[in-house]
């Protein structure tokens, strides 16, 4: 439990100051960007409002829920099924604070790759999508979001102070926007965690999931599971330390926070079965091929699953005031290890940040992290709990050789 904790508050520092800007900044696109102008640009015919679609989605501070209004919106106004869809699969995919919680965790590579699958998969949908004929079908009033309570023609064009502004942006960024997207944002943190705590979740990943079967776990996953774009950037960071396949990861992301329950419900009731059946089949066939060319670009090769990662090799960790034994530790890429933790004097904390190991050495007990060094370098060591005087230069080193 105590290891579970330490990593739940390991995410919370990655993420809260990401978020934190990310939120502040949905705020201000959120209060100067009214859907009247939104609705201009990319309620016209032709190729350039799914291009505006796609851009202006992966930027809009807003959920797959709340996409529904609006893409209704552009339904009403004579919008072509295009760049609907489009606007569904962009805006939800990704979000700015998604971006910056995904650089923070992630890394540049997998932020930059995300926004360019994301402008990617929006484009090839909505072209899809302008290409269907299909029988348009009435609209109810009542057809709203169930975060925003606003009804699908609603627009703001109210006049506010500067005073006022300032309020309504604070507001929306650390008021309503948490309370959409808190509890998923929560579970993403705790289902990481756990992904990251208990050994057997992380063998089962390292024995079905680091091949093939992972692109099949992603997709089933992740059009059951919604989770919103930020939320499944921790647990995606915790499936890929525990040995899932980068690529698989990778469609996960894109493909998780598109299709909630009530955007494909939505899809179905407005524009009918073969509508919805051409979306979710495109978004799969995308996703998949954007994992696969991530996972190609990381160097990774296109494998089948093998049982010979059930072969694990112990290696023994020793803490003590105020260093590791030994000093440094030495392992191969690739390899699946598990630290066999112990601790000479008092209570340390085992800390390998690039791995999400975080495991208290207890005097007289035995620890254990497992996981798969997928990465050749250098990495530090440190103590993640006070020990005394020379706590913090307490210090080792892990070297991953290929």
């Amino acid at each position: 439990m105590e290891h579970f904790i330490h990593i739940v508050l390991h995410y919370l520092k990655e993420i809260i100051p990401a978020l934190a800007i990310g939120f502040f900044i949905s705020g201000l696109v959120h209060e100067f960007i009214p859907e009247d102008i939104v609705l201009k640009y990319l309620g016209a015919k032709g190729i350039k409002p799914i291009l505006y679609s796609t851009l202006i989605g992966t930027f809009l501070p807003v959920c797959c829920w709340g996409t529904l209004p609006i893409a209704v919106s552009f339904y009403k106004k004579g919008a072509r099924l295009g760049p609907i869809l489009s606007f569904l699969i962009a805006t939800p995919a990704t979000s700015i604070s998604a971006l910056l919680v995904a650089y923070s965790v992630l890394g540049l590579q997998f932020t930059a790759y995300i926004f360019f699958a994301v402008i990617v998969m929006g484009v090839v949908v909505g072209l899809i999508g302008n290409t269907i004929k299909y029988t348009p079908k009435g609209l109810k009033e009542e057809d709203i979001c169930p975060h925003c309570k606003l009804d699908s023609s609603h627009i703001h064009t109210h006049k506010k102070t500067p005073f006022q502004r300032v309020i309504s942006i604070l507001k929306y960024a650390y008021i309503e926007l948490p309370k959409e997207i808190g509890v998923e944002l929560f579970l993403g943190l705790i289902l990481a965690a756990l992904v990251s705590t208990f050994v057997p979740i992380g063998r089962l990943i390292r024995l079905y999931l680091s091949g093939w079967l992972s692109y099949i776990f992603s997709v089933i996953f992740g059009i059951i599971m919604y989770i919103c774009s930020t939320a499944t950037v921790p647990l995606v960071d915790s499936l890929i330390k525990q040995g899932m396949n980068p690529g698989a990861g990778m469609t996960l992301l894109l493909i998780g926070p598109v299709t909630s329950y009530g955007t494909l419900l939505v899809l179905r009731k407005e524009f009918g079965m073969k509508v919805l059946t051409i979306f979710l089949v495109s978004l799969t066939v995308i996703s998949l091929l954007l994992g696969l060319g991530f996972q190609v670009l990381q160097g990774n090769s296109l494998r089948a699953d093998e049982p010979a990662l059930s072969n694990v090799k112990e290696v023994n960790l020793e803490a003590f005031q105020y260093g590791f034994s030994p000093d440094p530790l030495v392992i191969k890429k690739g390899e699946d290890v598990k630290l066999v933790i112990t601790s000479r004097d008092v209570t340390h904390g085992v800390h390998i940040k690039e791995y999400n190991i975080n495991v208290a050495a207890k005097k007289g007990e035995t620890s254990y992290a497992e996981f798969l060094p997928g990465k050749a370098g250098e990495f530090e060591i440190i103590c993640s709990i006070y020990c005394g005087s020379g706590h913090n230069s307490m210090k080792g080193k892990l070297i991953v050789k290929e």
